[in-house]
């Protein structure tokens, strides 16, 4: 394969040019038959084209010839969603998962598939794991350092962010062994405003007498994932997704919560 070959048809998908890139894969895969990712690019082009037979069948062999792409699965999940085929989307969303646990987009669309399917109380929790992913890697991203940046404070309605890392934190302190959690009180927080005495940091683990490590959070860690929530978009789709199933659901009031967090954080963003 020259290498030119697939930048072609990289390009061709990048300007949704589907009928552009279709023969170019073909030509490409009956001279490499085993070329996983044409295979999954070919799958693509076939699901924007709305051919999902098509799709489905070469995104399976994309999965065969290389099992160790979570994005294959993914996408073949959203292709069985997409031909109503739902009990094979959850398989292979969950073989996404199997590969990579915090997958936030794979949480999304098996929420979608579990709506689609009436389990409305089912995508509702699906949901709210997505958003615990989503808080995890932006976690996971940001060094706990005096040298990270200082993000602020900001006023914010909704409340529902905070929530989100809490459960966060206290899924990543019980897989360290870490004995309790403090967060940070009006008073204290306002204190660490003013004088600034830990920098950047998120938390601080400080030991006690019996072994118990206690992690003291700090607020630059809320008033980062509070910014890092505005500026992902796939925050308020969470939250805007969640509204309607609540809504379904004959739940009111947390629909119109959900709904209206969704709604501050895009115009945040704006």
């Amino acid at each position: 394969m020259a290498s030119g070959s697939l930048e072609i048809i990289q390009d061709l998908i990048s300007a949704q040019n589907w009928n552009g890139a279709l023969p170019r894969l073909t030509t490409l895969l009956e001279a490499q038959p085993t070329f996983a990712h044409a295979w999954y690019l070919l799958g693509q082009c076939h699901r924007f084209s709305g051919e999902m037979v098509s799709s489905i069948s070469a995104l399976t062999k994309a999965t065969q010839l290389d099992p160790s792409q979570e994005s294959y699965f993914l996408a073949l999940g959203i292709a069985y969603q997409l031909n109503e085929s739902y009990e094979e989307s959850l398989a292979s969303l969950r073989q996404a998962h199997a590969i990579k646990p915090d997958y936030v987009e794979a949480y999304i669309s098996a929420a979608i598939t579990l709506k689609r399917m009436g389990n409305l109380e089912k995508s509702a929790e699906i949901f709210d794991e997505a958003a615990y992913a989503l808080t995890l890697q932006h976690i996971h991203n940001q060094p706990n350092d005096y040298a990270t940046r200082i993000y602020g404070s900001r006023p914010i309605q909704g409340g529902l962010w905070a929530g989100y890392l809490s459960k966060a934190m206290l899924l990543i302190c019980a897989q360290e062994d870490i004995g309790a959690i403090r967060v940070p009180t009006s008073k204290t927080a306002e204190l660490e405003y003013e004088t600034r005495e830990n920098a950047g940091l998120f938390w601080k683990d400080v030991g006690s007498g019996n072994g118990q490590i206690t992690r003291i959070l700090m607020p630059n860690l809320f008033d980062y994932v509070r910014e890092s929530f505005i500026s992902d978009r796939r925050y308020s789709h969470i939250l805007g997704d969640k509204s309607l199933v609540l809504k379904s659901l004959g739940r009111f009031d947390e629909a119109e919560e959900h709904k209206n967090e969704a709604l501050e954080f895009q115009l945040l963003l704006a």
